[in-house]
């Protein structure tokens, strides 16, 4: 199930899950539609020792061709110590933390991998919209084109609570790593880590 032939890819999707093969399933669903002539993306899927068949659906994805990356912990450490995982064995140039139970529009990665392609942004931020039940694939009521921001406090004012949502970022790995950041490890406990990296 380890993926073969990328060295650097521009975009690593990381998905960190507990017992929620149900999600995780229909997760890959998506993705193994999106992903489909994508060599520019690196798939990870940390799973959190999860007790449910979670490791058997990786599985069937994996047999059916999905290439992916899947470490699975021992034990369970929890769900920062899991999220930091994703973003330390993240290789793409941006890494994307993809919460199991979000889903993609169709056509969404495409999108996302030509902004990541045409220009070098720290981070790229993704609205979403909620759904209930099974997911079936819609358009969005408000379609908004991409806007650059280039000023912290403007960018902090217009995503405001959603810049905790885990799927939300896209980061730039190695220019956050390059900024010198304190430890990630020192929010683990307070189910805030992914704001590590994106406050950087």
């Amino acid at each position: 199930m380890h993926e073969q032939g990328i060295t650097q890819p521009l975009l690593t999707i990381a998905i960190p899950t507990f017992n929620r093969a149900t999600c995780l399933r229909e997760l890959l669903t998506v993705l193994n539609e999106e992903l489909r002539g994508q060599s520019q993306v690196e798939l990870i899927i940390s799973d959190n020792a999860s007790p449910d068949d979670t490791a058997s659906v990786v599985q069937d994805f994996a047999d059916r061709g999905l290439r992916l990356r899947y470490i699975r912990n021992p034990e369970n450490v929890g769900p920062d110590a899991n999220f930091l995982q994703c973003f330390e064995q993240a290789r793409g140039k941006y890494v994307w933390l993809f919460s199991d139970d979000d889903l993609l529009l169709p056509g969404a990665l495409a999108k996302i991998i030509g902004y990541c392609e045409n220009a070098d942004y720290d981070l790229i931020w993704v609205s979403s919209y909620s759904f209930t039940g099974h997911y079936q694939p819609r358009s969005p009521r408000v379609r908004r084109g991409a806007v650059e921001i280039f000023d912290p406090k403007a960018y902090a004012k217009r995503v405001h609570i959603f810049f905790t949502f885990i799927t939300g970022n896209i980061i730039n790995k190695q220019r956050i790593l390059d900024a010198g950041p304190r430890p990630f490890s020192e929010l683990v406990g307070t189910s805030l880590v992914q704001l590590s990296w994106s406050y950087t």
